[in-house]
């Protein structure tokens, strides 16, 4: 990799239409990872100027995790998900559900805020700080059971104070933190307050931008979590400015009821990283690799015919004077699959790849036999035909 990353441009010969075909769809997106990763390397290209295009949105979130579980920086153009479905978000959230009253710190609520973001803590030290617990009141003489132990140092914020375990500490954090948000509600705080209370008590600011600073699959965790964090500030300021009388909960209710991502006019992130979109993404601009990504059949094309309610492409073959009998719906939908396949394809300048998964169950899309095939394939099945025929003779 240092040899290549001294010597850019060695893929200038490479054919400018590449064909990928892999036995599952896991294995189609890591050759195609590692072909993004080979032109990066060895063709001098920055991410930034490649891009991956799938049939439907629905698959970009699949592709991009894929890839980028693979060491290829992604980022999408479409809104992932909505907050309640944003660990970083649901976090949060759950904690101001918690100060809130609405949900009862019961002993699963305590492990999840424990294990989660705030309280910073995994599986084995969970076990060892309840262990420690149960220790400390058999040794006093009490009876109750690790759970409701885990509850009151959550409840209580001096609980933890006779522990000294490293684990006893970050709870005893996560504990103040809430302690001090409910003092904040019962002050009548609003929804943003108590948000900036619960994220500056949890000191996660600092790691997670150093982490998002750095590349991988660390890296991406970091920025979907940051994303994720901001986008929930930016819902409950939003809540505050159009609301400012209704109380902290209604905010809660109505995040954890939507099934939508909030609208977002911030400007998507311009770094180097690939894009993966669908081709109306990139409509007017302009990379040096494209990849499409997941060219099956029955995928694209897409022939299922549109506006089956309505049937609006009835009233353009009106206008066009065009009697219906003699015109093939699904001949029009497969000529508007092959234009969409065209406009994303002409956005390459040098190199295009074409990925698909090819098993009994699933087949490559048709639009595949339109590639032409590469030079050297050709001269080769050409001179084993002449063999055989040679042989035939």
């Amino acid at each position: 990799q240092r040899q290549a990353g001294s010597a850019p441009g060695l893929l200038d010969d490479a054919d400018p239409i590449q064909v990928i075909e892999a036995p599952t769809r896991a294995l189609e997106l890591a050759r195609l990872a590692r072909r993004l990763r080979e032109e990066h390397l060895l063709g001098g290209v920055p991410w930034a100027r490649m891009v991956v295009l799938v049939r439907s949105g629905s698959l970009v979130p699949q592709v991009a995790r894929s890839l980028a579980t693979a060491e290829v920086p992604t980022r999408t153009a479409v809104a992932g998900r909505a907050l309640r479905d944003d660990l970083a978000a649901l976090a949060l959230i759950r904690a101001v559900d918690v100060v809130l009253g609405r949900v009862p710190l019961t002993p699963d609520i305590a492990a999840e805020l424990a294990t989660g973001p705030l309280g910073g803590l995994d599986g084995v030290q969970l076990r060892r700080l309840r262990l420690a617990m149960r220790q400390e009141e058999l040794a006093g003489d009490g009876h109750r059971s690790s759970d409701e132990l885990l509850v009151e140092a959550l409840a209580a914020p001096g609980r933890l104070e006779t522990l000294d375990l490293a684990p006893a500490r970050r709870l005893g954090r996560l504990a103040r933190t809430l302690q001090g948000a409910r003092e904040l509600a019962s002050a009548d705080g609003t929804i943003e307050e108590l948000l900036w209370h619960l994220w500056e008590g949890s000191k996660l600011a600092k790691p997670w931008f150093e982490q998002a600073l750095q590349t991988g699959i660390v890296a991406d965790q970091a920025n979907r979590d940051l994303d994720g964090v901001v986008a929930l500030f930016t819902a409950a300021r939003r809540f505050v400015e159009r609301n400012p009388g209704r109380p902290a909960s209604d905010f809660v209710e109505e995040l954890l009821g939507a099934e939508v991502p909030e609208d977002t006019l911030s400007p998507q992130p311009l770094a180097d990283t690939v894009l993966v979109a669908t081709p109306s993404a990139v409509v007017g601009a302009g990379y040096e690799v494209v990849a499409v990504a997941a060219l099956q059949e029955g995928v694209w094309p897409n022939l299922r015919l549109r506006g089956s309610l309505l049937h609006p492409q009835r009233l353009s073959a009106v206008a066009r004077g065009l009697d219906r009998a003699d015109v093939d719906e699904r001949a029009e939908v497969l000529g508007d699959e092959l234009r969409m396949l065209a406009l994303a394809v002409s956005r390459a300048s040098r190199v295009v790849v074409l990925s698909a998964t090819a098993n009994d169950e699933e087949a490559p899309s048709p639009f595949l036999r339109l590639v032409p095939p590469a030079p050297g394939l050709a001269e080769a099945e050409a001179g084993a035909e002449a063999g055989r025929v040679a042989k035939d003779a």
